[in-house]
Formats: structure tokens, sequence, C-alpha cells
């Protein structure tokens, strides 16, 4: 059966979302990690990119978190401009949070392989910008 205009607009397709402990942001914490849309993932892989090559003024975990992490509602929690603050956080919730988001939007490791291919690390003092949106 191929699918019409209709149905590919109107498919509910991002919301699905996982819990993720987060004992250390507060005691028996927890975070729900949501989808990123198609837009978001081609931001990431920028960013991704950025990061490699070290033009990036923000971890990439971070930048995940911020584009990822989502209320009950499936509204983003954080934008832009918290970035720099969650990149700052412990790497051991942001790593939780790297491993639910990455399995959810399907983000293998062949991916994250094929982009650290396309796009090797190299020293550089330049600065990007970053966002999840």
């Amino acid at each position: 059966m191929f699918l019409t205009r209709d149905q590919i607009l109107s498919a509910d397709d991002t919301s699905k979302r996982v819990t993720v402990p987060v004992p250390e942001w507060a005691d028996g914490g927890e975070v729900l990690v949501g989808i990123m849309e198609g837009h978001q993932r081609d931001k990431f892989e920028v960013e991704y990119s950025k990061a490699r090559e070290g033009k990036s003024p923000h971890g990439i975990r971070g930048w995940l978190a911020a584009a990822t992490l989502i209320d009950e509602s499936g509204k983003r929690l954080f934008t832009p401009a918290d970035i720099a603050a969650l990149s700052r956080k412990s790497s051991i919730p942001l790593d939780r949070i790297w491993e639910a988001a990455t399995k959810l939007n399907g983000l293998t490791q062949a991916d994250v392989e094929a982009l650290q291919k396309n796009f090797p690390a190299a020293p550089s003092g330049d600065s990007g910008s970053s966002s999840p949106e």
C-alpha cells in the first residue's frame, strides 16, 4: 500500500519517548527523551561535525540533550540558549541521555563512525554557533 501525502503528513511519528534516570540531578529524578524531527537530526549531524573539527563552542552531549529532552506534553525543555549550561553538567547523566537519545533516534554506531569518517577531528581555534532547533 502506497501512502498518500495526507497520510504521511498526519502520521504521529515523533511521540515515542523513553524515561532516563538522573539521580545526580535530583534524588529519584528522571527525564524524558524524545524523537528529533528531521531538521533537528540534520542540525545534530552538522554540530557533530563542528565538534569533531573543534569548531563548536559547546559539547555535543549538551546539544543532543537540548534537542531531545522534553516535558510530559512533548515540548522541548531547553532552547539553544541553554546548551552551554547543559554542556557543563556532569558527563554521567549526559552519557545516559546520549545513549537513550541515540538509540531512540536511530543513530547507530555505524552512523557515528560515518560522521567521524566524513568529518575527521582537526584542532581549530574557530567557534561556531549551536542550535538544537
